[in-house]
């Protein structure tokens, strides 16, 4: 709240709104008053609040990195300096501060950390670490990482992500080691510039990892988000399959030693990669992915409502079952299993409520019926995000075990 009675701060995101902003509301009016804070590219991702008087104090939001705009300049002045600090990698984020400011409890983050806790004194400019999340990973994440700028088909670019073993030999280059490209779910999601568990988990074992924020992706504001409305198949696959094409190009990846894993929409991006772009990836994997978007929608509309938030939001994203009905068709992976050359690992739980699991049953009986080579691990007991620990490591362990009979860790 304000300091005017009726009036608040709220964070915006109106439907003719470029970006997510925050904004002063005035219940009185029923109005927006004034724009606070507006990023000119990104959406803003919360408020900051002064904890001792409960005023606004600022902004955060991701570029690649996770950012703070204080209203403080002397604030904004000590944040430059702690991402300075860290060489402006580690994902510095302000906690909370003591009683007199003088002293800041910071958690920072990184590609190849889970996170660590530090006290931050600023009035000696000094940083007291405290303890981290997991520091028995050690040097175990010994990994590199990038931020790709790459351009598409159509004259645009989008960002990208690239994780490699940095503890490689001298003189061995990437294209000689595997490639796994992780289309992000969603697909009104995003990556980060970040710790991310699967990423280190393959990384850290001899594979280089792609994560691509195609259009589509949230966080860029509302026109790049609806770049991918009505897309799938489109442009939202044609940029993950750019970014691609941009590391073969550049001799950093082979199609003879790369695999295409996505959970969730990306496990979509990964089963239409494999039908209409065979001859790019040696395996494919697909984690909770839709291979039929009109039964998808059908099961939306059945379980939500056809006047539901939800159903409408999907017709937004995918399109209208009776209108695009035969472009909807065309782009489901399901009716295209004859035209996969790679293996494919299918993995879904078994009480999905966001993907149902027939989605999997469905596209593995299709490739087995066209005489194509197909593995399916159902997850007992597992909805869409898989929360029991014994069956993340058999996830993992499983995805792993198959990227290593169809990839290869070259010698150097």
């Amino acid at each position: 709240m304000t300091d005017t009675d009726g009036q608040f701060y709220v964070i915006s995101d109106e439907d003719d709104a470029a970006r997510r902003s925050i904004k002063i509301y005035d219940i009185n009016s029923e109005k927006y008053i004034k724009t606070v804070f507006e990023h000119q590219h990104m959406d803003v991702g919360g408020v900051i609040r002064d904890l001792q008087t409960g005023a606004y104090a600022g902004a955060w939001y991701y570029e690649d990195r996770l950012n703070f705009s204080f209203e403080d300049p002397k604030l904004q002045k000590h944040f430059k300096g702690l991402n300075t600090y860290f060489d402006n990698v580690e994902n510095i984020n302000i906690l909370g501060f003591n009683a007199d400011v003088t002293k800041a409890a910071v958690y920072v983050t990184a590609p190849n950390n889970p996170g660590e806790y530090l006290v931050y004194d600023m009035t000696k400019h000094h940083v007291e670490r405290l303890f981290g999340r997991t520091p028995d990973l050690g040097e175990r994440l010994n990994t590199k990482a990038d931020i790709l700028e790459i351009p598409m088909r159509d004259g645009k670019s989008i960002t990208a992500y690239h994780f490699t073993p940095q503890d490689r030999q001298p003189g061995k280059t990437s294209e000689k080691i595997p490639l796994l490209v992780m289309p992000h779910g969603g697909p009104a999601r995003r990556d980060y510039f970040d710790y991310d568990t699967t990423v280190q988990y393959f990384t850290t074992r001899g594979y280089q990892v792609l994560q691509v924020n195609f259009r589509g992706s949230s966080g860029y504001g509302r026109a790049f988000a609806e770049a991918g409305y009505g897309e799938w198949g489109g442009v939202m696959q044609n940029d993950v399959i750019d970014a691609v094409k941009h590391l073969y190009d550049k001799n950093m990846a082979s199609p003879d030693n790369a695999c295409i894993f996505g959970y969730s929409y990306g496990g979509y991006v990964a089963l239409y990669a494999g039908a209409m772009t065979p001859n790019m990836f040696k395996c494919i994997v697909s984690g909770g992915g839709v291979s039929d978007i009109l039964a998808d929608l059908k099961r939306t509309k059945n379980d939500y409502g056809k006047g539901s938030e939800s159903y409408k939001y999907w017709l937004d994203s995918m399109g209208d079952p009776k209108a695009d009905k035969g472009k909807l068709r065309a782009a489901s992976p399901v009716n295209m299993a004859d035209n996969f050359t790679a293996p494919v690992l299918l993995l879904h739980g078994e009480n999905d409520y966001i993907v149902d699991i027939s989605q999997s049953k469905r596209m593995q009986k299709a490739l087995k019926k066209a005489g194509k080579s197909v593995e399916f691990l159902e997850l007992e007991h597992e909805g869409h995000t898989i929360t029991d620990l014994e069956k993340k490591i058999l996830y993992h362990e499983t995805i792993e075990g198959f990227l290593a009979k169809h990839l290869t860790k070259k010698a150097n």
